[in-house]
């Protein structure tokens, strides 16, 4: 194909609704009209495929404190919650104010109890994509104050908050504050600076009556996402591998990076030089169960990417995320509108996106 033809194949798949980062790192250009359209748009997928799937409960996943006392009360491990930190709205855990710096330091006198140091991380409640979170050590002075270790130093927990980052609409609810979660020798093994978490994407069929209640949950994609070695944080769209999942047996498959860092295949971790091809997620079993668990919970947001964390104990749901995107499930050579996908939306009058490549537009003389 001739740079004519393929700027003009480009357009007609642009005209289709897919952009150029989908083009590209899906490999549209020399793929045949049948497998062009195996593929969903994020275009179409945010515009009016989960609008139409997702219901109101979508609203408490977006709030991580409400999502995860929501999944708390449901039965399903998250996290430990110390409590929200806001100078007006903070508060711990179970309730109590926590809006001042000594009532942040006094709930963190009851933590370190247990745990000395205890390691922290700082999200922003109403954000994503890894954006804004923050890691911190803190342990008890000889005082029985609590300190801030910043670059293997003691501080104030006064100078630890003035370096956080700034925050602005909805993330500015404040910072849900969680004690770390150890995740599991075998993913650490991977990354041990990030929390390596399974991306899984859950789907609740309707029953004829139109009713979501009591039918089998499907799980359609797995994905490990792993950080770099300079990261506390797993995200693709900030630099961390993504590893294909075989569903039925947790076993690894092949990484691949976003197209922005290289877009390319792998089969080992660029910094820990972990060859992970046929390394096997542990507890994958109870992963399975705790996402179709969790998933029962919110009937009404009938596909979920749900970020779980693996402990020694067992797995644990990080967050769930009702506004999943598109590229980590087609990210592996295979788009997520399957034969078998479109009938099953199509069986439910959910409207896909035409099979057919729009007309060639001609060029200009």
């Amino acid at each position: 194909m001739n740079s004519t033809e393929d700027a003009i194949r480009r357009q007609q798949i642009r005209d289709a609704g897919f952009d150029d980062y989908e083009i590209d790192f899906y490999g549209l250009i020399d793929k045949t009209e049948g497998e062009i359209f195996s593929y969903l748009s994020n275009y179409f997928c945010f515009t009016q495929f989960i609008d139409k799937l997702n219901g109101s409960q979508k609203e408490i996943l977006k709030d991580k404190v409400a999502a995860q006392y929501f999944l708390n009360g449901s039965g399903i491990n998250t996290p430990q919650l110390i409590g929200v930190w806001h100078p007006v709205f903070g508060m711990t855990g179970d309730g109590r104010s926590m809006t001042t710096i000594a009532q942040f330091s006094s709930e963190l006198l009851n933590f370190l109890k247990d745990s000395d140091p205890l390691e922290v991380i700082f999200k922003p409640r109403a954000g994503d994509c890894g954006e804004g979170v923050v890691g911190g050590t803190f342990l008890k002075s000889a005082t029985n104050d609590v300190v801030a270790m910043i670059a293997g130093e003691p501080y104030s927990v006064e100078k630890f908050f003035a370096g956080l980052p700034d925050i602005s609409g909805d993330a500015s609810q404040g910072w849900v504050v969680q004690v770390k979660v150890q995740q599991h020798p075998d993913m650490a093994r991977l990354n041990p600076s990030s929390l390596n978490t399974v991306r899984a994407l859950t789907f609740v069929p309707l029953l004829q009556d139109g009713s979501a209640e009591g039918t089998s949950v499907k799980l359609d994609h797995v994905r490990l996402r792993v950080g770099r070695s300079d990261s506390i944080i797993d995200n693709w769209s900030k630099g961390g591998l993504l590893i294909e999942i075989d569903r039925d047996s947790g076993t690894l498959k092949q990484g691949r990076f976003a197209l922005e860092f290289g877009g390319g295949l792998v089969e080992e971790h660029p910094d820990s030089k972990l060859n992970f091809v046929g390394l096997e997620v542990p507890f994958w079993d109870e992963v399975v169960a705790l996402c179709v668990k969790a998933a029962k919970a919110f009937p009404s947001v009938r596909a979920i990417g749900w970020d779980v964390a693996i402990t020694k104990d067992g797995p644990m749901i990080i967050e769930g995320n009702p506004n999943w995107g598109t590229r980590t499930i087609q990210a592996f050579g295979k788009g997520y509108l399957t034969p078998e996908f479109r009938a099953r939306f199509e069986s439910e009058g959910i409207q896909m996106p035409a099979a057919m490549l729009p007309p060639k537009r001609k060029l200009p003389k």
